[in-house]
Formats: C-alpha cells, structure tokens, sequence
C-alpha cells in the first residue's frame, strides 16, 4: 500500500531519508510519495490543513505526518482507520483529525506494540523509531490492532480552526497560511467571501502596515506584475496575493498577523 509523508523537518537534515529508511527496511516494496516537508516549523494547524488537502487527491493509503512539537512528552502515538479505508499515522495533537474526519474516523489506536518499534526509541525522534515502522506494517497489509491499544476514538485531540465572517460589511480575518509564493491564505472560506463579494469588484484591505484596495480576480493573470488582488485559490480560501511577487514580504503579513476587510 502507498504511504505519503508530510512533516516540518526540511531536507537540510538526513530526518526524511531516515524515515524513509526505516520504512524500507521493513516494507522494501513500498512506494512513499512526499506531500511536503516544508511545513512551518513546529505549526501543526498549517500541517492539518495541508494534509487534509492533500490526502482527498489519492486512493486509500497510508498517511504519515509529523508535526511534532511535543515529541517525547505524554501527547500519544496514535494511528486513525477511516470508513473509507485511508489510514493516518502521527501524534494525537490535531493534525491528522482535520484530514481524517473528511473521510469518517473508524477505529483509532494507540501505537503501544513494542514489536513495531525501531530501537533504542529516541524521545526527540519518534517519526523514525515509531511513527515510521508503524506506517511500514500498516502499507504491508497488518490490521491496526497489531500497532496497540484501542483508544476511543471521540477522545482524540482536534483543532478549532475559527473561519470569519462578514458584519457590516466588514471582516476581521487572519492569514493562517503562507504558500511558497509568499500568497496569504485567511480564514475565509469561499462560501461567505462570494455571498457580498463579486468578481472585478473591489475590497478594502487594512493591517497595521498597509491600508489599501485589491480587486477581487479569477485568475492570477488578471491584474498587472506587481498588483496586489484577492482570488479564491484551489483551497477554497479567500488569498491575497500580489501578480509574479511575494505578498508576504511585500505586505509585511505572515501567519497569525491580522488583516480587516471591507467592502
């Protein structure tokens, strides 16, 4: 069975090879795609929603993912089977619930069986000792039960992801994503954003650094080099971007910061 593998640790560091070669000393016929490893340091809801993107493009599969600020702490080492055969390995801390639950959460376990582990464990590297052995001997076909214990599967952590919404015109939104373009995903779904707002129509946007006003476009290509406009990206959230440059830099923005918009 496929396995991808999403986590913050870069490719400057030998951590995703490890991984990988654990996996393959056990499941030597697997086939592992990475989704990323350039999530931000340490941000497991920027982790989430990637990984909920982005495991609704493949057939059931085994998923691994490493967000993983409380490594080696009490958080638990769980796997999660979905309803429809997708199976999410990685730390009880939220990132694998947003994804999961797009597919319905059947059976959760926590990974206990010591069999599967890579020895000695190392407290600051559980994606190589047990979360990647364990994706190993879900993708060879072993059912979760042999990873450990059953947990109750309405038990596990999730992430309270806040989406805004327009009062009076106005909308205090937050830039909870920043794609590799310097693009500025908020916290505005597609839904509400296109109930008061209209292509070519114009919003104002406001933060402590900027004020200023961005058409709302369809296309990238809508707006002059250097513009700055808003689009719904293939994320389904409203993004402010600016044409062949990066917004964030350019507008002094970046996850967390707050951003007012009015029309």
């Amino acid at each position: 069975m496929l396995i991808t593998f999403l986590s913050d640790f870069g490719t400057k560091d030998e951590w995703v090879s490890s991984c990988k070669g654990i996996i393959k000393s056990i499941a030597e016929q697997s086939e592992i795609i990475d989704i990323t490893h350039d999530i931000e340091s340490f941000n497991v809801v920027v982790g989430a929603m990637i990984l909920s993107r982005a495991s609704s493009n493949y057939k059931p599969c085994v998923h691994l993912a490493i967000v993983d600020p409380g490594v080696g702490t009490r958080r638990d080492p769980i796997a999660i089977e979905t309803e429809t055969g997708h199976i999410f390995v990685g730390p009880d801390n939220g990132l694998l619930t947003l994804a999961a639950e797009n597919f319905g959460i059947k059976n959760v376990v926590k990974i206990t069986n010591e069999k599967v582990f890579n020895k000695p464990v190392s407290t600051t590297f559980h994606a190589r000792d047990i979360f990647a052995p364990a994706a190993a001997y879900l993708s060879l076909g072993k059912p979760l039960s042999y990873l450990g214990e059953v947990r109750d599967k309405n038990a596990i952590k999730t992430l309270a992801i806040s989406f805004a919404s327009f009062k009076q015109k106005v909308l205090e939104a937050q830039v909870i994503e920043v794609d590799k373009f310097g693009s500025l995903r908020l916290n505005i779904q597609k839904e509400e954003f296109q109930r008061y707002i209209k292509p070519a129509q114009s919003v104002h946007l406001k933060s402590k650094y900027f004020e200023t006003s961005a058409p709302y476009v369809e296309a990238f290509g809508d707006i002059k080099a250097g513009e700055i406009g808003l689009i719904i990206d293939s994320s389904d959230l409203a993004t402010i971007f600016v044409n062949r440059a990066n917004a964030s830099t350019k507008l002094g923005l970046k996850t967390g910061s707050k951003i007012t918009v009015a029309f």
